[in-house]
């Protein structure tokens, strides 16, 4: 097999779907309330100065913007901020530089790791000063696993479509819309409105039922307010606060309840669109995993791969008595938005699923939470679960994240590759030491 990095272990690895068929309804199954407590206005938040998520300093972009119309591109230019799908301090400094709005459409190419280094994007600039371009031989071809907000013309076909929704819900711009982000996983925009800032989200096909998950769940408090959606698409309230990335102890045991409270008031039979992610379906997508990346571990992390993989049926059944509610899927930090004495918002439901709520425990150890111990401890007696079922369903929980990671690359075109691809094996091997007999 080649190197795992290299280009044809690419296309060996992320280029078949790993996307669970589209669930039936499910009907509502109710989790075991454990002595739960509703969160309600005043509770036990603050927003303190998070933790930072890196402990080093990544290296500044150097980037250089490609654009069709006219055709060409600009000379490298320097952008502090190294995160690679962050738009808008690459828009600021390109603005400052070339004197004309300029949208940011995807990336094309990069020099190296995530993050930092030097990378290529498509942009569109119309009235950009021709001569102050060069010649580019950059492929610009399509691909089939684009997304349409991607494309050239597909950020403004976004905006067009939020200003419409917001004329329907008697809104008006009143200013350019700000551009936030743009990636393989979503483009993000701030829209000022007569009324406030408003959010525009866009995301690919596999993670298009999240507007229908926030109108599920408008009636709980806990999440955006939906404006308007339509599968991959949504317009959303701003939300107040901060992003709690670092958050750990009693904030994310707070946010606990919070996700405990959505789970115990959302009607599952409203949400067909959300994949289920049982016994039978993890075993279909962790054994094409398996069979992609075996070959990758060592002896022993071979060996516990298949155990874990023969035992799926008995780990699903031994923690059955949880039952299953909507899982989050990405439940950490940087989703939530804290503001003092109000509970969490909770954001970002594009992976989110039918199945265990035990999954969602996981993101204790992949994310370092600090005090995971206690706040585990606390979840799992709010879902009315003992440390005999953790142990049980722990390799299962964990090997959620490399199957995400995996649908990421098998859903995304090549030149976004770079951003999930050295994640997997690294994700695998980590859930691999939880396996125990």
């Amino acid at each position: 097999m080649a190197p795992v990095n290299s280009p044809a272990s690419l296309h060996i690895l992320c280029n078949d779907l790993l996307v669970p068929d589209p669930a039936e309804p499910v009907a509502a199954q109710s989790v075991p309330e454990a002595d739960l407590v509703e969160p309600v206005p005043g509770g036990p938040i603050s927003t303190a100065p998070a933790a930072d998520a890196t402990a080093h300093s990544p290296a500044p972009r150097l980037v250089t913007l490609v654009f069709d119309e006219p055709k060409g591109q600009t000379a490298p230019f320097v952008v502090e901020s190294p995160w690679w799908q962050e738009a808008a301090p690459v828009i600021e400094e390109a603005e400052r530089l070339f004197k004309v709005p300029i949208t940011l459409v995807r990336l094309l190419e990069t020099s190296g790791p995530f993050p930092g280094g030097a990378l290529t994007y498509l942009a569109e600039a119309p009235s950009i000063d021709r001569s102050l371009l060069s010649p580019t031989d950059v492929s610009l071809a399509d691909d089939p696993k684009r997304a349409s907000y991607a494309d050239v013309g597909g950020p403004g076909e976004m905006l067009r479509w939020a200003e419409e929704a917001l004329d329907r819900a008697g809104l008006t711009v009143i200013d350019r819309s700000r551009q936030i982000r743009t990636w393989n996983l979503a483009a993000i925009w701030q829209v000022p409105t007569n009324a406030g800032a408003m959010w525009l989200k866009a995301t690919p096909p596999f993670l298009a039922h999240e507007p229908a998950v926030l109108d599920a769940l408008a009636h709980t408090g806990h999440v955006p307010t939906l404006i308007e959606g339509a599968p991959g698409r949504a317009l959303m309230n701003e939300v107040a606060g901060e992003d709690g990335y670092g958050i750990g102890g009693d904030q994310m045991i707070a946010a606990v309840d919070t996700l405990r409270s959505i789970q115990r008031n959302v009607d599952l039979s409203t949400l067909s669109s959300v994949p289920a992610l049982d016994a039978a379906a993890f075993a279909d997508r962790s054994g094409e995993l398996a069979d992609r990346w075996s070959s990758s571990l060592d002896r022993d992390p071979q060996a516990r791969l298949h155990a874990v993989q023969n035992e799926l049926a008995d780990r699903f059944s031994s923690v059955a008595h949880i039952g299953s509610t909507l899982v989050h899927g990405d439940f950490h930090g940087g989703n939530l938005k804290l503001a003092p004495g109000q509970w969490p918002v909770v954001l970002d439901w594009g992976d989110s699923f039918i199945g265990s709520p035990l999954f969602d425990v996981a993101a204790l150890e992949s994310y370092e939470v600090s005090d995971a111990d206690r706040i585990r401890e606390h979840w799992l007696d709010r879902l009315g679960a003992t440390d005999e079922d953790w142990r049980a369903f722990e390799p299962v929980a964990k090997l959620l994240l490399p199957l995400v990671y995996q649908r990421f690359c098998d859903n995304i075109e090549q030149a976004e590759l770079p951003y999930h691809h050295g994640d997997i094996l690294p994700a695998l091997t980590n859930a691999l030491e939880s396996v125990r007999s």
